[in-house]
């Protein structure tokens, strides 16, 4: 015991001390013999006994060594001591004697500390070098990481949103201070839920979409949001972290693609494949609720000729100008769209005989009247049009309306075009049942 330089003393079960080693003379600053026999508590100061002596009975009693960290003064200097308290039973098992040791940790615990340090500065430039926004809350939802790219799309600095609670985080991006994706981690909500899109879950991560209206100036953005909860060494659920990517561009390069399936590349209306995917949910809303319903085709008389006279790009221009003039004379609710070459298509809801009628009419003066400018000249050109108008009457296929479309467009071919031909098929069908 003389030789080590730890603290070394040794007490009997009842806590009287047995020996001390000269490093524990110096720290007590009393002489060994002074010790013996005595309890700690009785001859050294109460705080310092009290320091060195924190046994933990129950551990004891069962064999077990008890272990703690405490800052002492040895030599005028503070020291992190670990004290460790080792049991000694005899052949009965019955505690007899515990020897204590005082380690010296100070250096130790330095090094861990700096170890920490450097770890959370590394750590935070790895968070800081993500290119994805990031924050994360604590369980009372107060902000613990807000790294340079959330600043970046927020223009809030981090020192001015670190330790802010009260959903100071959700302002910047909605305009409000409201629960958004991350709070689901905490509980279930299925009305904030819904206020995102694509929501999908993998074990406890979160994922969707949605817009943001604050964020940018007001201009708002689309993002792409990931979402996971931040667990201590135990797996209890401490805070949530949040990534958030800007998808603005990927959702207007989305959108954009999306167009391009549905549009006719040159007079911009509605192509034939997504025209037919339209009508059908049109058509079986009729079906179900029995409302009239016209389909209308359409084709411009003549046109080869304008294109024989005046050329494909007068032709083209032709085209997307009765295009253009269709759309103008038509309601918002009917669906219009480019059949294929010079032939168009509209799908009239909540459209009677006479509703049919008068709207088809429109269309064919509004084209006839309108003088078309091109670098060739002035061109004028009419349109024929066959309609047919259900009302009722027994289930048809979208296609056989389309045929019965068409009958009527070659019906006003042949009694001399720029005309309207409309055909009642509800009405039809009645007379052929009576």
């Amino acid at each position: 015991m003389d030789a080590i330089g730890d603290l070394v003393w040794l007490q009997d079960a009842r806590g009287f001390c047995l020996d001390a080693n000269p490093a524990f003379e110096r720290l007590a600053q009393t002489e060994r013999s002074r010790l013996l026999g005595q309890r700690l508590e009785d001859v050294l100061d109460p705080g310092l006994a009290g320091n060195l002596w924190q046994p933990d009975w129950s551990a004891l009693q069962a064999g077990r060594a008890c272990t703690h960290e405490i800052w002492l003064t040895i030599k005028d200097v503070p020291r992190l001591c670990e004290i460790t308290h080792i049991p000694q039973r005899d052949s009965a098992g019955a505690l007899v004697q515990i020897q204590s040791l005082g380690r010296d940790i100070t250096q130790r615990h330095q090094r861990i500390e700096q170890s920490l340090r450097d770890s959370q500065r590394q750590l935070a430039d790895v968070i800081d070098f993500l290119p994805d926004a990031l924050l994360a809350i604590d369980r009372d939802k107060r902000v613990i990481i807000w790294n340079k790219a959330i600043a970046k799309i927020t223009g809030i600095p981090p020192e001015a949103m670190l330790g802010r609670g009260d959903y100071a985080y959700t302002v910047p991006f909605y305009g409000e201070r409201r629960p958004q994706l991350m709070d689901l981690v905490f509980q279930s909500d299925a009305d904030l839920e819904r206020r995102y899109a694509h929501v999908t879950r993998e074990g406890d991560t979160l994922t969707a979409e949605g817009f943001c209206n604050a964020l940018h100036d007001g201009r708002g953005a689309w993002i792409l949001a990931r979402v996971a909860p931040l667990r201590d060494a135990a797996g209890q659920v401490v805070g949530a972290m949040e990534i958030i990517r800007d998808i603005t561009d990927s959702k207007r390069l989305e959108e954009d693609l999306r167009q391009l399936t549905r549009l006719d590349p040159l007079t911009q209306l509605f192509n034939r494949r997504y025209f037919f995917t339209l009508a059908e949910q049109e058509y079986q809303r009729f079906l179900r609720y029995h409302h009239p319903m016209a389909l209308c085709m359409i084709d411009i008389d003549h046109f080869k000729s304008v294109n024989d006279r005046y050329g494909h790009l007068v032709g083209d221009t032709v085209l997307c100008i009765v295009a253009q003039t269709l759309h103008d004379n038509l309601r918002q609710v009917d669906v219009l769209a480019r059949y294929g070459g010079e032939e168009f298509v509209i799908l009239l809801p909540e459209t009677d005989l006479q509703t049919a009628r008068a709207s088809t009419e429109r269309l064919r003066v509004a084209v006839a009247e309108r003088q078309i400018e091109t670098p060739n000249g002035s061109v004028s050109v009419t349109l024929s049009l066959g309609v047919v108008v259900i009302a009722d009457g027994p289930a048809m296929t979208l296609e056989r309306l389309l045929d019965a479309a068409d009958q009527m467009l070659y019906r006003a071919k042949q009694a001399g075009r720029n005309r309207v031909e409309i055909w009642d098929l509800g009405r039809s069908m009645e007379s052929d049942a009576c």
